[in-house]
């Protein structure tokens, strides 16, 4: 496998928990202080050696890999100004024994040996082609300089993690009011040719984030920089897409969840793509809107405040100027990232490459609407704030009776919604807030079968830099617009062949204009039939005298079609009186006893709660 594929990114905020945990144990034990926490965590990255023999074991035994430099040092530059250990950031590295210049723009590559030179005139390039494309084309910032030489500083050597590269925030800018930061970049010396135009264009982004807004949340630092490499190189797109899975496998995490030791924050670049592409002036090559997105991020509140935070920076910019809102695009983005692979839809593919992009969400649940349902998802794949769960709705052949949706039971203090999308046309409908719970109501014979996006959004307090540990739960709830009848008890249940008999028929949501039916069929006569209440029906029947005997359901269908069926409702005996003409017309049970009658009518009442739930 090549470098490009293993060491494409270079920029993440975790690394392995092993050594993580037990860094970030101390402070909280009380065996180091947060200053000496955050000095461990950044030498760890840029000088192991300097690290005490204790650290150093523990970094041998779990090493920092190249996916994982850059966060680090951005969350500890970011904790080091917010707690002021300013005076804590060491500088600049060294300065290599060779250098190449750019003669076009203030830019600097150093390198160890004439071996490198190749190498570091590749790099050079990569760094001049992005900066034309990201800063002269898009209008990013242009980076932070404060070197001796007035150039970008770029090192081409070993990183320490076999491949890769980071880039490191080194100091604040004061001659600016934002909260900004100087940096440079290292480009391990062990990639190959092919990985080094893309994670040269990758670095060199973030040291145009640090030069509008170093105080952004890293997860928004990685989804932009991988992004970045698809706007400047789309051939590249196969290759990034292989890290694809690991945001697409945890659809109830937040878009704004940064996963420690893992790749989740690179899978999201599809986040910007979709944006762009659908919102931006051209196409996802364009990524004016992107940098739209970082300029309304900047603040200036001495590293104090992340106001306001990147969410809400993208929720200004679409609603000023009045394309749509973050609720909006996070929506449409839900539904896009579900139909791509082998869900790529003519109606609801929205996202470049859908063909080969892979895997899709996967669904929580498949729930047939024919039956009243009731379903919660267990507490492990509940949605976090911008997080979602996706439900298929089944429906059997022929099946088309309107059908409420229901979200209900929902915890937290963020709002929600429902979005119910067809698979077999262009159907999209959100969910409405009926009585205080968010409703869709549909006619399945127009959607088909259809997938419901359950979407957690967040509140105006919400911040990605404060996530929850745990999602929120709800329950979904279905059943037909006008309930379906249920049959709970008939009278008299034993009943002669050849005879007459009134029957009392109970139970719940009954109408009026009804028919009976029974199987087997062909044996009994409906003569006459009542309608009492929503609780209670009669009928007359007469029963053939050659009837089967043994056990009959009994169906009752409205005029709308809803229906219910009792299985062995009656039971059809041999009719004693066989010298008898007509036959017995006795009955085998009397309703006006009272007791009994009693006794029907509050298993009447009760009928309800005998509907069959789904749990999940």
């Amino acid at each position: 496998m090549s470098f490009f594929l293993v060491l494409l990114f270079s920029t993440l905020l975790s690394f392995n928990p092993s050594f993580e945990k037990v860094v970030n144990r101390h402070p909280v034990e009380g065996k180091i202080s947060q200053r000496e926490q955050l000095n461990i965590l950044y030498n760890a990255v840029v000088s192991p050696e300097k690290l005490s023999k204790k650290w150093q074991a523990l970094l041998q035994k779990s090493p920092i890999e190249p996916d994982q430099a850059t966060s680090i040092l951005v969350s500890v530059f970011q904790n080091r100004m917010k707690r002021g250990f300013k005076d804590d950031m060491p500088g600049f590295p060294q300065e290599l024994d060779y250098y190449l210049d750019s003669d076009t723009r203030p830019l600097r590559v150093y390198y160890e040996s004439p071996s490198y030179e190749a190498k570091a005139a590749a790099v050079l390039e990569a760094a001049e082609y992005a900066w034309d494309i990201q800063i002269d084309l898009w209008g990013f910032y242009e980076p932070l300089i404060v070197t001796p030489e007035d150039r970008y500083r770029i090192y081409l050597t070993d990183s320490g993690m076999g491949g890769g590269g980071y880039n490191a925030p080194v100091s604040d800018y004061p001659e600016t009011p934002r909260d900004d930061c100087t940096s440079y970049i290292v480009i391990d010396k062990s990639n190959d040719e092919y990985s080094i135009s893309s994670v040269t264009t990758h670095e060199f982004n973030h040291a145009l984030q640090g030069s509008m807004d170093c105080l952004e949340p890293p997860v928004w630092w990685e989804n932009t920089a991988t992004y970045m490499m698809v706007a400047v190189y789309p051939t590249s797109l196969p290759y990034i897409g292989y890290y694809l899975p690991s945001f697409q496998e945890a659809p109830q995490e937040s878009i704004s969840f940064f996963q420690q030791n893992g790749t989740y924050q690179y899978g999201g670049f599809i986040w910007p793509l979709y944006i762009a592409d659908n919102y931006g002036a051209k196409t996802y090559q364009d990524a004016v809107l992107i940098r739209e997105f970082w300029e309304e991020c900047i603040q200036s509140s001495g590293f104090s405040s992340n106001v306001p935070n990147y969410l809400k920076a993208i929720d200004n910019v679409l609603q000023e100027s009045e394309q749509t809102s973050l609720y909006t695009v996070f929506a449409e983005f839900s539904k896009a990232r579900y139909f791509i692979d082998s869900n790529v839809s003519q109606y609801h593919s929205k996202l470049p490459g859908a063909n080969n992009l892979n895997p899709s969400p996967e669904l929580n649940k498949s729930l047939n609407i024919a039956v009243e349902t009731s379903y919660s998802p267990n507490s492990s794949t509940v949605p976090k704030p911008y997080g979602v769960n996706y439900i298929k709705l089944d429906k059997d052949a022929g099946y088309d009776r309107s059908t409420v949706v229901e979200l209900t039971n929902t915890e937290g203090n963020n709002p929600w919604l429902l979005q119910l999308v067809s698979f077999n046309n262009d159907t999209v409908i959100f969910s409405e807030k009926i009585d205080g719970i968010h409703t869709i109501i549909y006619n399945p014979a127009e959607v088909g079968e259809a997938l419901l996006i359950v979407q957690h959004l967040g509140n105006e307090t919400f911040s990605p830099d404060n996530l929850p540990d745990s999602g929120s739960s709800y329950t979904i709830n279905i059943r037909p617009e006008i309930a379906l009848p249920l049959i709970t008890f008939v009278h008299p249940g034993d009943l002669y062949a050849g005879s007459t008999q009134d029957l009392t028929i109970m139970g719940t949501d009954f109408q009026d204009n009804f028919t009976l039916s029974f199987v087997p069929d062909g044996y009994i006569t409906v003569n006459e039939l009542t309608y009492i209440d929503a609780n209670n029906l009669s009928a007359n029947i007469t029963i053939s005298p050659d009837a089967l005997l043994g056990d009959y359901s009994l169906t009752i269908t409205h005029e709308d079609e809803g229906t219910n069926t009792k299985e062995s409702a009656i039971n059809v005996l041999e009719n004693p009186d066989t010298g008898s003409p007509e036959g017995c017309s006795c009955q085998v049970g009397k309703t006006e006893n009272s007791s009994l009658f009693h006794f029907l009518t509050v298993l009447s009442i009760l009928g309800f709660a005998l509907r069959f739930k789904i749990k999940g």
